[in-house]
C-alpha cells in the first residue's frame, strides 16, 4: 500500500486545530477592537481604532512568515522527510507559547510579538510543511483529500468561533487564551505524532527555482493568482464579525454568522474536492474563483451600501461555498502543470509570494475600512475594503483563463484540467 490507514488523518487534524484557530481570528479582532477589551487591560484605547495593526495579528498568525521562506524550504522537504514529526512538534511548542504568553498582554505590541508572530511561526511550521505532501499521496482522489483537508479547517474555524466568543464572556480574554493554548498543544501534538514524509521519487529537482522560471508564462501567471488570492481570501471571514456589528448585530450573534460561514464550507469542501477529481482541479478552481468575485461585487457591496442585513447572510453563505476552493485544488493545480519533478521547486517560489499575500492582505483591507469609533461603525464604512477584494479576485480569475488557454496550447485541450 502506498499509504497507511494512519496517516490519512493527519492533515485534516492540522487543519482542524491550525487552521480552525486562525480562521477565528475574526472574533479576536472584533474583540479587541471593543471596549471590553480595553477594561480587561489586554489592550490600550488608542489601539482600538488602528484595525490594520490589529489585522496584522492575525495575518502573521496565519504562518505567512514561513511561507515566504518556501521558496527556500520546500526544495528540500523532501530531504528532510524524516524530520517532519520534529518539525510540527516545533510548531506544536510554539503555538503553545505563542497563545499562553498572549494572555500577558497589556498593549498591541506585545500581542503582534505573542499571538501574532511567536503562534504565526509556528502555524507556519505546521501547515506549510504538511499540505503540499498530501497529493503526493492521493493520485487519484488528490482533490477529495484537500477537500477533507479544508473541510476539517473550515469546521474548526466553526468550533473556534463559538467557542473562543463564549469564553470571552464567562471567562475573559486572558484565562481564554490560556485554555486555546492547551487546546492546541494537545490537539497538535496527535498531528505531530501522526505527520509522515514526501514520497520518495527517482527524479527531483531539489534547488531553488531560478529567474528562467520566469520565462514559463504559466509559472508566471500562476504566481499572481497565488498573490491575489491570499491577499484577500480571508479578509471576509477576518473583518466579517466587525461588518456584522457594523450592520447591528450583537457580537454573539457576529460569532455565529462566522461559524455559519464556516459550517456551510466544511461539506462545500468536500464536495468541491470531488468535483475536482471528476471535472479537473483547474475548472473547478475557475468556477469557484467567479462565484467568490461575483458575490464580492454584488452582494457584500450591496449589502454595505444599502445596510441590507439578507443580503449579507446570503454573501456569508456563497462565500462558505467557495472560500475553500483555494486551498482544496491549488496543489493539485501545480502538480499536474509542473509534474512531481519540478512540483517542490516551482511550489517554493508560488508558496513564497502565497506567504507575503497572507501576511499583507487583510491589513490592507483594515486599513481601507474608514477610521470612525467602533460605535459609530456602519456598512458603508467598509466599501473600500469590498471592492479592493473584488477587484483582486476578478485579477486572479483572469490569470486563471489565461493559463487554461495556454496549457490547452501546450498540451491539447481537455475537457478534464
Amino acid at each position: 500500500m502506498i499509504l497507511g490507514e494512519h496517516s490519512i488523518g493527519k492533515v485534516p487534524d492540522a487543519a482542524l486545530t491550525v487552521r480552525g484557530q486562525t480562521q477565528s481570528y475574526g472574533v479576536f479582532l472584533a474583540h479587541y477592537s471593543s471596549h471590553k477589551a480595553v477594561e480587561e487591560g489586554i489592550i490600550s484605547l488608542k489601539d482600538t481604532d488602528v484595525r490594520a495593526k490589529l489585522a496584522i495579528i492575525g495575518t502573521l498568525g496565519t504562518g505567512g512568515l514561513v511561507g515566504v521562506s518556501s521558496f527556500i524550504y520546500y526544495p528540500y522537504l523532501p530531504s528532510l522527510g524524516r524530520y517532519v514529526k520534529t518539525i510540527c512538534m516545533l510548531g506544536t511548542v510554539l503555538i503553545t507559547i505563542g497563545l499562553a504568553t498572549a494572555a500577558a498582554s497589556r498593549n498591541v505590541w506585545h500581542l503582534l510579538a505573542t499571538q501574532g508572530f511567536v503562534f504565526g511561526l509556528g502555524a507556519g511550521l505546521i501547515v506549510f510543511t504538511l499540505p503540499p505532501i498530501l497529493p503526493e499521496y492521493f493520485d487519484r482522489h488528490g482533490g477529495l483529500a484537500q477537500g477533507a483537508t479544508a473541510a476539517a479547517a473550515s469546521a474548526g474555524g466553526a468550533v473556534f468561533s463559538i467557542a473562543t466568543e463564549k469564553l470571552f464572556e464567562s471567562i475573559g480574554t486572558r484565562k481564554s487564551l490560556i485554555v486555546l493554548a492547551g487546546i492546541n498543544f494537545l490537539m497538535c501534538s496527535l498531528v505531530s505524532a501522526l505527520a509522515e514524509p514526501p514520497r520518495k521519487y527517482e527524479k527531483r529537482i531539489r534547488s531553488i527555482a531560478t529567474w528562467r522560471a520566469f520565462t514559463n508564462p504559466v509559472f508566471s501567471l500562476l504566481l499572481v493568482v497565488n498573490l491575489m488570492q491570499p491577499l484577500v481570501f480571508a479578509v471576509p471571514a477576518m473583518l466579517g464579525p466587525e461588518f456584522s456589528k457594523a450592520l447591528g448585530y450583537g457580537p454573539g450573534f457576529a460569532a455565529i454568522l462566522l461559524a455559519i460561514n464556516s459550517a456551510v464550507g466544511a461539506p462545500s469542501r468536500v464536495i468541491l474536492g470531488f468535483l475536482a477529481d471528476i471535472f479537473g482541479h483547474l475548472n473547478i478552481l475557475m468556477v469557484g474563483t467567479a462565484v467568490f468575485a461575483f458575490s464580492t461585487l454584488t452582494l457584500w457591496l450591496s449589502s454595505a451600501i444599502t445596510q441590507n442585513k439578507v443580503l449579507w447572510i446570503l454573501f456569508i453563505v456563497a462565500y462558505g461555498v467557495v472560500s475553500g476552493c483555494f486551498i482544496t485544488t491549488m496543489n493539485s493545480v501545480q502538480k499536474k502543470l509542473f509534474g512531481n519533478e519540478l512540483y517542490y521547486s516551482y511550489s517554493g517560489a508560488i508558496t513564497t509570494v502565497r506567504g507575503i499575500g497572507s501576511i499583507v492582505g487583510v491589513p490592507i483591507a483594515g486599513a481601507l475600512i474608514s477610521q470612525v469609533d467602533d460605535s459609530r461603525l456602519k456598512g458603508h464604512h467598509f466599501t473600500r475594503p469590498i471592492v479592493y477584494v473584488g477587484s483582486l479576485v476578478m485579477v486572479s480569475l483572469i490569470c486563471l483563463v489565461a493559463i487554461r488557454i495556454l496549457d490547452a496550447i501546450k498540451t491539447g485541450w481537455k475537457l478534464k484540467r
